[in-house]
């Protein structure tokens, strides 16, 4: 009975059994796909850089755009002025000689181009010449594994054209003979308004003892008397 006892209170007793925690086991990634995701996260970061390079490049293009907007804008202004003073007898006094104030207004219209033609030529159009080149560079080295990323290379090789006797001319080049010409016209304009012009437009101010024949309202409407003019000395 005892052995009895043994038994039951030997099978009454808790089985304990030890626990191991599980181990989390890290999946090692082969050297060739980490290589491969590392040069996928380049890829999208130059493709950033490149979208990057073309916004300022059209930033600078619409800059340029703008500056020469404004130019014709004021060249324009100052061309309706010439013709405004045109019709007018006044004139400015320089060194004691007379000067119509149409060709002092071509010459200022000359002046303002000039200043214009600094700003967008040697100022603006180096830094968009910087962006298509960084842009050149980076098309360049997409191009093994985008070859459709190539828009500024593409616009490059397009941008030279021939003009005339004038073999593959480029955007400074034509910018160049744009400003030129319109600064030669404005030019030509100045010197002819300012040495030939007739003088008789010019205003001539009365002296004393001056004759002028001046027209007199009464009833026969075509009758003129000669009046001196008396200014005082």
């Amino acid at each position: 009975m005892s052995d009895n006892g043994l038994s039951s209170a030997t099978c009454s007793e808790p089985v304990v059994t030890e626990k191991h925690p599980l181990k989390k086991t890290k999946r090692e990634i082969p050297a060739t796909e980490r290589e491969n995701n590392v040069e996928l996260e380049k890829l999208k970061l130059n493709v950033e850089v490149w979208k990057k390079i073309v916004d300022v490049q059209q930033h600078f293009n619409d800059l340029e755009m703008k500056v020469r907007n404004f130019g014709l804008l004021v060249v324009s202004a100052f061309i309706s002025a010439v013709g405004v003073s045109l019709k007018s007898p006044y004139d400015a006094v320089l060194f004691g000689h007379p000067i119509p104030v149409a060709a002092i207004l071509a010459i200022g219209a000359w002046f303002i181009w000039m200043l214009v033609f600094f700003v967008d030529v040697f100022w603006y159009h180096p830094l968009l010449k910087g962006a298509v080149a960084k842009g050149t560079k980076m098309e360049e080295q997409l191009e093994h594994e985008l070859p459709n990323i190539n828009l500024t290379v593409k616009i490059g090789e397009e941008s030279a054209t021939d003009i005339l006797f004038f073999k593959k001319v480029r955007s400074t080049a034509k910018a160049k003979f744009f400003y030129w010409g319109i600064s030669a016209v404005l030019g030509i304009l100045a010197v002819s308004l300012l040495f030939f012009t007739d003088d008789r437009n010019l205003s001539q101010p009365l002296a004393a003892g001056n004759i002028v024949d001046m027209p007199v309202s009464s009833e026969n409407k075509n009758s003129s008397v000669e009046v001196e003019a008396i200014v005082p000395k």
